[in-house]
């Protein structure tokens, strides 16, 4: 008898997850030649080789830079929409995201930096819920981290401002990009490379379920929620 599967993720959910990555990618590939020509002109000079010649004055690296430009934004503009109609779409499933924290005391992010260390140092199972406090973080910070982005990318797209405060933006879009970079590395490597994870990337891009005994073990303070609603949605069948 194979054992029961525990719905972790909604379809949508899987779905936008999927494509993050996707924009992640193209932000990074478009991004990169707009930091530094020096070091990624290349990629500029790859995105305009085929379409500088329609453009009398240019040569093909600098077409790629325009090409690269308005990649980005349309890349940012596609986006928002798709990030709308997801929190439209999940809005009613917010209880469900057990993304909030759990308590905002320093006691409890003590403990919670504690059961991270006992987890991934000792192998120790301390009672997670369905995240623990680095993935909450690691949420809330993309969360963050897009808000900042849109507002840095917004002012210098439409120019909001004088030339200096324009060069200050400029500056600090570029670090918020090398700082997503960084952590988009970090996120990966964590998911994939520890092997406690690979059950919850296959649900996230894949089938949105995770083994009863999984969730149980690795994640017990959730287990403990699906059981009582499991049992509640069966007495209101009976």
């Amino acid at each position: 008898m194979s054992e029961r599967e525990i719905r972790v993720f909604s379809e949508l959910q899987i779905w936008m997850h999927k494509h993050l990555i996707h924009f992640a990618a193209l932000f990074i590939l478009t991004g990169m030649p707009l930091i530094s020509f020096k070091y990624f002109g290349w990629i500029a000079w790859a995105l305009g080789y085929f379409v500088y010649k329609l453009f009398p004055g240019y040569t093909a690296y600098s077409a790629g830079v325009v090409v690269a430009n308005w990649l980005h934004r349309l890349t940012a503009f596609i986006l928002i929409w798709l990030i709308a109609a997801y929190v439209i779409g999940e809005i009613f499933r917010a209880r469900r995201w057990e993304a909030w924290p759990e308590c905002w005391t320093l006691g409890c992010l003590k403990k919670g930096i504690k059961d991270l260390v006992d987890y991934y140092m000792y192998k120790r199972n301390p009672g997670f819920g369905k995240y623990n406090l680095g993935q909450k973080l690691w949420i809330w910070g993309v969360v963050a981290g897009l808000i900042y982005m849109y507002i840095t990318g917004t002012i210098l797209w439409f120019r909001l401002a004088d030339k200096e405060t324009l060069q200050l933006v400029l500056i600090l879009h570029d670090i918020g990009f090398y700082l997503a970079i960084i952590g988009l590395a970090v996120h990966v490597y964590l998911a994939i490379m520890l092997p406690e994870h690979r059950p919850m990337v296959t649900a996230m891009f894949r089938t949105g379920t995770l083994p009863e005994s999984f969730v149980k073990h690795h994640h017990p303070k959730y287990y403990l929620k699906v059981r009582r609603e499991l049992r509640r949605k069966g007495k209101e069948a009976k």
